[in-house]
């Protein structure tokens, strides 16, 4: 009775443009109790967070404002976070030529929540990202899934329709369109065009390597990375370390502790080369963090004060970087270009924290899952949202302790808030997720989890953490959760996970060097 919304015609936004700086973040599809079809999407513009729900219009044609806004919270689409949900209609005819409602919603600018969405958006698929998606679909050698770009973008326009959608109908829809655009680039990838591109594009990109070594918090122990590579089966070059079939994603915290070492320059340029010839991934850690506040200025102040805790916390780095020198200026740069957080060949990789919350607010803010002094300052001034987010995910997730209750955290700073695992699903008890685990907290053990504590569920994709000073033998923190920092500042060792893409981690494939 009620058709479906096509909004086939609407190209999706993953990027800012001069002339419109709206980004899509998500969508969802599901069915209204009178059977009829909706459509949300997701998307962002200037700071504010919107929702766009399509739906028929029949039998609807004269609803006001007020009751397109009233017909969403009791479809339990949205619930109201401050008041009143305010909502904007507009009648339309979708790509079928059907009649259909669009109504915003704005959810949240800088200052203020609105509403909230009941809402579980799915990614848009990028076309790379579909291209990769068909090409492990088909179990097909990279030299060929090499040429299938181009090869899709053709098509698409010869057809009148977006790449995206060209390439999810080859998956899910047409196998012989999939099966013919294949033998396209098997016989592009024959040529010897075709195979002297490819040689050239293997050795330059190495984007087709889909196996991972995660590290851990390095903080400035060369002499240990080194040690760690090599027994990993790295060779060193001119370019920096490199493997044949293998890449590494460093966590973050590359930087602080091991004053004694003065190995800072050797540990950054090591995963500086390794990052910029493509043999490294990395994620932005609390501690390249602090040192972008640290080194900025904001009305005439520093983000970061140089008080004597927060200039003996980042002493090793300072020592070896004591002027305004170039060197010093390009690893800045290089702090700035690490996003927040790896979604990438079915694996998770962040800091310290996975809360689909904050990560929602990140991507609103940053599309690009990276800082820029804007973003910088607004996430070194509390009270914003930039600020909370980012201390969950390169921080973890705190709970102010019992009054009277403290403790002291490796770096020797007395505190009164813990940190808490997120990654327990079925915890129900605050003593059974406080960290560290040894930590007595009298009573406060049987109190309930607070109400916003991030959970990871079990059916996630493989996340890899570090930040936590873990110790003893390394193993995962679930089937789905992995922590490589294993204290190598404090006489541990650093870590590494051999992850080759499985789903269930294993303990057999944490992998170190016995040092100490």
């Amino acid at each position: 009775m009620f058709n479906k919304p096509d909004t086939s015609n609407i190209a999706p936004r993953f990027s800012k443009t001069e002339d419109d700086d709206a980004i899509d973040l998500g969508w969802a599809e599901g069915i209204f109790t009178d059977s009829r079809p909706y459509r949300c999407e997701s998307w962002a513009t200037g700071g504010i967070s919107l929702i766009t729900v399509f739906f028929s219009s029949l039998q609807l044609e004269n609803s006001s404002n007020q009751s397109l806004s009233q017909l969403l919270v009791s479809e339990r689409l949205l619930h109201s976070a401050s008041g009143e949900i305010n909502v904007e209609g507009l009648l339309f005819e979708d790509a079928s030529g059907n009649a259909m409602w669009s109504v915003n919603v704005v959810i949240s600018d800088e200052e203020k929540t609105y509403a909230e969405s009941n809402i579980q958006f799915k990614e848009y698929i990028k076309f790379t990202d579909a291209i990769f998606l068909f090409s492990q679909k088909n179990k097909i050698d990279p030299s060929i899934s090499y040429w299938l770009p181009a090869i899709f973008r053709q098509g698409a326009e010869e057809a009148e329709m977006s790449p995206e959608d060209l390439v999810m109908l080859a998956i899910h829809g047409d196998k012989a369109l999939g099966q013919h655009l294949i033998g396209i680039a098997e016989e592009t990838s024959q040529s010897e065009i075709g195979k002297k591109e490819w040689t050239k594009y293997e050795v330059q990109e190495r984007i087709f390597i889909n196996k991972y070594d995660i590290i851990g918090d390095v903080h400035g122990h060369g002499n240990e990375l080194v040690k760690l590579l090599v027994h990993l089966g790295y060779h060193n070059s001119v370019d920096g370390y490199y493997h044949k079939s293998r890449k590494v994603i460093f966590l973050g915290d590359f930087i602080d502790r091991g004053e004694e070492l003065v190995q800072h320059k050797q540990v950054l340029k090591i995963v500086m080369d390794m990052v910029k010839n493509k043999n490294a991934l990395a994620v932005m850690g609390n501690h390249e963090f602090n040192a972008l506040a640290y080194h900025t200025k904001h009305n005439g102040r520093f983000l970061r004060p140089h008080t004597t805790k927060n200039s003996d916390q980042h002493r090793a780095f300072l020592n070896e970087f004591p002027d305004e020198s170039e060197e010093k200026l390009a690893i800045i740069d290089f702090f700035y270009t690490l996003p927040l957080w790896l979604e990438i060949d079915g694996l998770r990789a962040i800091h310290a924290c996975w809360d689909d919350k904050n990560i929602s607010v990140i991507r609103t803010l940053l599309p690009s899952k990276r800082l820029d002094k804007e973003s910088l300052i607004a996430a070194s001034t509390k009270g914003t949202k930039a600020y909370q987010a980012i201390e969950v995910l390169l921080k973890g997730f705190e709970y102010e302790l019992p009054e009277g209750t403290s403790f002291h955290d490796p770096g020797g700073t007395q505190r009164t808030a813990a940190r808490l695992q997120w990654w327990k699903p079925d915890a129900s008890k605050l003593g059974e997720v406080v960290l560290p685990n040894s930590l007595n907290i009298g009573a406060a053990s049987s109190l309930p989890l607070p109400k916003d504590i991030p959970v990871y569920g079990k059916d996630e994709p493989p996340c890899f953490i570090g930040h936590y000073w873990l110790n003893g033998e390394p193993a995962p923190l679930a089937e789905n959760v992995a922590c490589l920092d294993y204290s190598v500042a404090k006489q541990g060792k650093l870590v590494a996970y051999r992850w080759d893409g499985e789903q269930v981690l294993e303990q057999s494939k944490f992998s170190y060097v016995v040092t100490h």
